[in-house]
């Protein structure tokens, strides 16, 4: 009998062991997931704040503040690419036979006269194009 209770006491103190251990890595892996996620969320507001600094300096730039040269090349890349992204939405919609809200950019039925998304009005920009606006 004493072996059975020698067996079973080794065994109880190494699963309390085992426990006491898979307890300590639990709690590290828990410590060092909400640093983690400390860690990442100062990281996006870093990311934010060089996306803030950038929209400032374009702004100056696209308000015709002089820039060192570096920016108003980065500044002149950027109208760049954001025409282009312009005629990629304008070819999406021209194939799926749909129109641009002048508003918020999103893609509503050629025949809309609201945009479903922001609730503006389609026929705004045409009207302001042609000049001929309603009186």
């Amino acid at each position: 009998m004493a072996n059975a209770n020698d067996f079973f006491g080794a065994l109880g103190h190494s699963l309390k062991s085992a426990a006491n251990k898979l307890g300590k890595k639990t709690d590290e892996f828990v410590t060092v997931q909400k640093i983690r996620s400390r860690q990442n969320n100062l990281e996006e507001q870093i990311d934010l704040d060089y996306r803030k600094i950038g929209t400032l300096i374009f702004q100056k730039y696209a308000d015709g503040e002089e820039l060192p040269e570096k920016l108003e090349d980065i500044c002149r890349g950027i109208e760049k690419r954001t025409r282009e992204i312009r005629e990629c939405r304008e070819k999406i919609a021209q194939v799926k036979g749909a129109k641009i809200c002048p508003e918020c950019g999103e893609l509503i039925p050629q025949e809309a006269n609201y945009c479903m998304n922001c609730g503006a009005s389609s026929e705004k920009k045409a009207e302001e194009e042609t000049g001929t606006e309603e009186e």
